[in-house]
């Protein structure tokens, strides 16, 4: 589960199509996979790293202010 979801988010970060809304809609994902022990908790803060620091810039603005 991790490589997959680690992958599709690196394509979205190469296309620049990881906007705050699909990342905010991850973050429940991500979690309900840590409570049912499909990702360990290292394996989530590397994904929820990944999601947070690479939000659009124009979207981190929208969401900063």
């Amino acid at each position: 589960m991790f490589e997959t979801c680690k992958k599709q988010y690196e394509r979205k970060i190469e296309r620049g199509l990881l906007t705050n809304e699909y990342v905010e809609k991850q973050k429940v994902y991500i979690g309900i996979f840590l409570m049912n022990e499909l990702l360990i908790q290292e394996q989530y803060q590397e994904i929820l790293e990944l999601l947070t620091v690479n939000v659009k810039a124009e979207d981190k603005e929208v969401v900063s202010q």
